[in-house]
C-alpha cells in the first residue's frame, strides 16, 4: 500500500507451528493502513489447544497506535482462553512505541524468538 508521501507501507506475515506455540513472522509496517490486515492474521491464529503465540517483529520497522491497539485487543482476547501472546524482536523504532504506550496487559516482550519460546516453556499464569 503506498501513502501519499510516495512510501510503500506494506505488511507481511507468515508463521510456524512448534508444537502448542504458533509463532507469527510480521514484515513491513503496522501502522492505520495495515493493523487491520495484522488483527486479521492474529485473530485467525487463535486455535484450540495453544499454550502461546509468539509474534516476531525482528522485521517491523514502525508501529503506531493503531498496531498496538491490535496487540492490546488480542492479547485480552487470548488470555480469555489461557492461551499468552508474547512479542519478540523490537526494532528500536518499535521497542520506543511500545516504551511510550507503557505496559499492555496480558502481553509479554521478549528481547528475541528464542527468548520467547523459553519463556513459554514456564508455566502459564493460572496453573
Amino acid at each position: 500500500m503506498s501513502g501519499e508521501s510516495g512510501v510503500v507501507w506494506f505488511l507481511r506475515t507468515s508463521g510456524e507451528e512448534l508444537g502448542a506455540v504458533r509463532v507469527v513472522i510480521v514484515e513491513g509496517r503496522v501502522s492505520h493502513a495495515t493493523a487491520a490486515e495484522l488483527a486479521h492474521v492474529l485473530a485467525h491464529r487463535t486455535a484450540n489447544g495453544l499454550r502461546a503465540i509468539v509474534v516476531d517483529l525482528s522485521g517491523v520497522d514502525y508501529i503506531n497506535g493503531a498496531g498496538l491497539r491490535v496487540f492490546e485487543k488480542t492479547a485480552a482476547l487470548l488470555k480469555q482462553v489461557n492461551v499468552d501472546l508474547l512479542v519478540c524482536g523490537l526494532q528500536p523504532a518499535v521497542q520506543a512505541a511500545f516504551d511510550l504506550a507503557g505496559a499492555i496487559p496480558n502481553l509479554a516482550v521478549a528481547a528475541s524468538r528464542d527468548a520467547a519460546l523459553l519463556q513459554c516453556q514456564k508455566p502459564l499464569r493460572d496453573e
